[in-house]
C-alpha cells in the first residue's frame, strides 16, 4: 500500500487578509463536470445551497461551460424561504443520464447569504470510486495551495470576469524559495483545470507550495489532491496586501425573474444590486442592455433597476443587467419571451405546397437550426432545401418535452421556411431533457410507440411541420426503433417526410437497414470523430487504410443501404486541444467546442501562417506554437473536398450542423453564412436549390 506524508509546511509571506469561506450572497465554484469518459468512468457535481438569512434568499446557478447549464436537473433559479431551508441541484449524471464528459465553472448568485458546497463524484459502472466535498472560491488575486509528495495536485481556476486572465505560478518548496514559474491563460467567463505537472515541470519529490497571481484581473481556484482514482479537495488560501478599506468585492446582481408578455404590452424589469461600499467613495452603477433578441429593445431608463422595456418584434430575447462600483462588474441575464399580439383568425387556407421528396436524381441539403444561436431571419434559407429545427425530446410516458425548442419561434419559423419554398420538420433528440436516453426505450415500448408516433404526427400536424426528424444515439432498442419508425410512417400524413441523424454504433445501422424505405433521408453524422486517447481530426474525410475515425468508414457501416437514401454530415464547429498542435501528438487534452464562427472572428487564432491541412486524412486544422495548440475545424477548403468526394461517392445528399455555429452576426450577407455558401455552390453550382 503506497503511504502518503502530509508535512505542516510554513512559508513566509507578506502580511495577508484571509478571507473564510461562509455564508455570502456571490458564490464560485471553479470546477463543474457532468459526463462519461471512453472508459466508462465519469464525474457528478452535486450542489447544495442553505439559506442563514432569517429573510427568503432568492437565488441563481448560472453554469459557463459548453452544454453545461443543460447538465443540472431542477430550475437555475431558486428561492430559499426561511433560515435553515435548503435546495439541491444535481447534475444529470447522477440521475444516470449518461453523456459524453463536459466540464466549466458556475457561479451562485443570491440576495441574501447562503451557504453552499459542491459534492464531485468520479463513478465507473461498479460504482463511486471517489468523492470530495469543494466549498466556493472567492474572487482573488493572490492565492496559494500545498503540494504534497506522492500525489498529483490539480487545480481548476475560473476567471469569472470580462476580460482574458494571465496568471503566474510560482512553484515554492518547504523553505519559501521559488524553484520553478511558469504561465497561465484563461479566457473571458472560463475556465481552466489541469494537473500542476501538465502546467510546469516539477522537481521529483517536492512538498512545498505554489502561488497564483494574477496579472490581470481576479480569479477563483480550488485544488485537489489524486492519488491513483481517488482525489481529496483543498481549499485554496487566498489573500491580498492587507490595508485599512477591506478588500473589494464584486457587486452582487439579480436580473430578477424570466417573463412572457404579449405585444404591445412592456416587459416590467425589476432588478436588485448590492455592493460592499468599496473602493471608497465609489458609486454603485447599473445599466441594462439588450443581450440577444430578434428586435429593437427600448428601455424606459437604461441605467435605473426598475424600468420598462419595449420591444420592436416578437421572439425570444436576453436582457443583460450590469452592476459596477467602478472597478468590478458583475452581470445577471434575464429571459423575456415576447408573443406575437393576438389578431382575427384568418379564413383556413392550404399550407404553401413543399417541395417534392427528394428522389435518387436530385440532392439535398439539410440543416440544422438551433435556437439562441442565431435569429430567425438570418437562416441562410436559399443554401437549403430542407431545414430542421433543433430539437425536442420524449419522455417516459411517450409525452412530447421541450428541450431546446423556444415555442414561440416555432410560427415565425415554419412561416420563413415555407415563404422560401423550403421544407421544414422537427427534430426529436434523445438527450438531456426528461429521463434523457432512457425515456426513449421506455417510450416506444409496447403500446406506447402508438402513443408516441401519434403525438409526434399531432405535433407535426398542429405547428404546420413538413415532418419528423429522429434523433436517438443512446441507449437505443433496436427492434423497438424500427418499429417506432414504422408506426411514424403509418401516422404521419401522405407527403410528411422522416429523416434520421444516424452513426455507427448502438445498432444504429442495423435500424436503418430495416427502416430505410420508410425513411427519407438518412444523414450519417461525420464528427465527434476525436473521441481516441490521442489528438485527432473531429471530422476527418479518409481512413487512409488505417483504423482511425473518418467518414468514409462511418459512411461503410450503411453499405446495405441505397446512396441515394444517405446524406453525408458536415460539421460547423471544431474542437480544441492544449498541449499539442498537430494531430497523433501524444499528451494533448482537450478542451471542448469551437465554433466556426467565433474561430474566424478570432485574431489570436485565425492567422495565415496556422492553417494547415492534412492531406492523408483530408482534413483542415490550426497548429499555433504561440499558443501550444492544435484546433481541428471545417473550413471552406475541406467543405469543398467533402461535397466533391460525397457526390463522386454517389450520396443523396449533405447535412450541417449547424448553422448557429459558423453564424458570423457582424458580417453580411453570405459572409454571415460562410460555409453554407461553399456547401451550397460546391453541390448545386448556381442553382437554387
Amino acid at each position: 500500500m503506497k503511504k502518503i506524508i502530509l508535512s505542516l509546511t510554513i512559508l513566509g509571506v507578506m502580511p495577508v487578509e484571509v478571507r473564510s469561506q461562509g455564508a455570502a450572497t456571490f458564490h464560485v465554484f471553479p470546477q463543474i463536470a457532468d459526463g462519461v469518459l471512453s472508459d466508462g468512468t465519469g464525474y457528478t457535481s452535486i450542489l447544495l445551497a442553505t439559506n442563514v438569512s432569517p429573510q427568503p434568499a432568492r437565488c441563481r446557478l448560472q453554469p459557463y461551460g459548453r452544454g453545461l447549464d443543460s447538465r443540472f436537473s431542477g430550475s437555475s433559479t431558486f428561492t430559499l424561504p426561511t433560515s435553515g431551508s435548503f435546495n439541491i441541484l444535481t447534475t444529470v449524471a447522477a440521475l444516470n443520464v449518461l453523456l459524453p464528459l463536459t466540464t466549466g465553472y458556475a457561479t451562485l448568485s443570491c440576495d441574501q447569504p447562503v451557504v453552499a458546497e459542491v459534492a464531485y463524484t468520479y463513478f465507473s459502472p461498479a460504482g463511486v470510486i471517489s468523492g470530495a466535498t469543494v466549498f466556493p472560491s472567492p474572487a482573488t488575486t493572490r492565492a496559494q495551495l500545498i503540494m504534497v509528495t506522492g500525489s498529483r495536485l490539480a487545480i481548476a481556476v475560473a476567471n469569472d470576469t470580462d476580460s482574458p486572465g494571465q496568471y503566474q505560478l510560482r512553484v515554492l518548496n518547504s523553505s519559501g524559495q521559488t524553484v520553478v514559474t511558469g504561465t497561465l491563460s484563461v479566457p473571458a467567463r472560463s475556465n481552466s483545470a489541469r494537473f500542476l505537472d501538465e502546467l510546469v515541470t516539477l522537481p521529483a519529490n517536492l512538498t512545498g507550495a505554489v502561488s497564483i497571481t494574477g496579472f490581470s484581473g481576479s480569479f477563483s481556484v480550488v485544488g485537489l489532491f489524486f492519488v491513483g482514482p481517488a482525489f481529496l479537495s483543498q481549499t485554496a488560501v487566498t489573500f491580498d496586501t492587507v490595508n485599512s478599506a477591506g478588500t473589494n468585492q464584486p457587486p452582487v446582481v439579480n436580473a430578477g425573474a424570466d417573463q412572457t408578455i404579449t405585444l404591445p404590452s412592456l416587459a416590467n424589469l425589476s432588478g436588485t444590486a448590492t455592493d460592499d461600499g468599496l473602493p471608497s467613495g465609489s458609486t454603485l452603477t447599473t445599466t441594462w442592455s439588450k443581450l440577444s433578441g430578434p428586435g429593437t429593445v427600448t428601455f424606459g431608463n437604461v441605467t435605473m433597476r426598475t424600468t420598462t422595456a419595449s420591444f420592436s418584434a416578437a421572439g425570444s430575447y436576453m436582457l443583460r443587467l450590469t452592476a459596477s462600483d467602478g472597478v468590478l462588474s458583475t452581470s445577471d441575464d434575464v429571459a423575456i419571451t415576447i408573443n406575437d399580439a393576438p389578431v382575427p383568425a384568418p379564413a383556413p387556407a392550404p399550407a404553401p405546397a413543399p417541395a417534392p421528396a427528394p428522389t435518387s436524381g436530385s440532392t439535398w441539403i439539410t440543416g440544422n437550426f438551433d435556437y439562441g444561436t442565431m435569429p430567425i431571419s438570418a437562416i441562410p434559407w436559399s443554401k437549403y432545401t430542407h431545414v430542421l429545427m433543433f430539437t425536442m425530446s420524449v419522455d417516459s410516458n411517450a409525452d412530447l418535452v421541450k428541450q431546446w425548442v423556444s415555442l414561440a419561434d416555432i410560427a415565425p419559423f415554419v412561416r420563413a421556411g415555407h415563404a422560401a419554398g423550403k421544407k421544414v420538420l422537427i427534430t426529436f433528440q434523445d438527450n438531456y431533457v426528461g429521463d434523457g436516453p432512457l425515456a426513449w426505450a421506455a417510450a416506444t415500448a409496447g403500446a406506447n410507440a402508438d402513443k408516441l408516433a401519434a403525438n409526434m404526427a399531432a405535433f407535426v400536424n398542429t405547428h404546420g411541420f413538413d415532418g419528423v426528424d429522429l434523433d436517438w444515439e443512446s441507449k437505443v432498442n433496436v427492434s423497438q426503433y424500427i418499429t417506432l419508425i414504422s408506426k411514424l410512417r403509418a401516422a404521419l400524413p401522405a407527403g410528411k417526410l422522416i429523416t434520421m441523424n444516424v452513426g455507427d454504433w448502438e445498432g444504429l445501422p442495423s435500424v436503418v437497414s430495416a427502416s430505410y424505405t420508410n425513411v427519407d433521408q438518412v444523414n450519417v453524422m461525420c464528427f465527434d470523430m476525436d473521441y481516441e486517447s490521442y489528438a485527432w481530426h473531429n471530422d476527418a474525410l479518409l481512413n487512409a487504410g488505417t483504423r482511425r475515425p473518418a467518414c468514409d468508414s462511418r459512411l461503410a457501416a450503411f453499405s446495405g443501404v441505397p446512396k441515394s437514401k444517405i446524406g453525408v454530415g458536415v460539421p460547423f464547429y471544431g474542437r480544441r486541444w492544449r498541449g499539442v498542435t498537430a494531430p497523433l501528438q501524444p499528451g494533448g487534452t482537450k478542451q471542448g467546442e469551437i465554433r466556426y464562427g467565433s474561430l474566424v472572428t478570432d485574431p489570436s487564432r485565425w492567422q495565415a501562417s496556422y492553417l494547415k491541412c492534412d492531406p492523408t486524412y483530408v482534413a483542415e486544422y490550426l497548429s499555433i506554437p504561440s499558443l501550444n495548440e492544435f484546433i481541428s475545424f471545417n473550413g471552406q477548403r475541406s467543405v469543398a473536398e467533402i461535397v466533391k468526394w460525397g457526390k463522386a461517392q454517389g450520396y443523396g445528399g449533405f447535412m450541417s450542423f449547424s448553422m448557429g455555429k459558423e453564424y458570423v452576426p457582424s458580417a453580411t450577407g453570405d459572409a454571415r453564412s460562410p460555409l453554407s455558401t461553399i456547401l451550397y455552390n460546391e453541390v448545386a453550382g448556381s442553382t437554387a436549390p
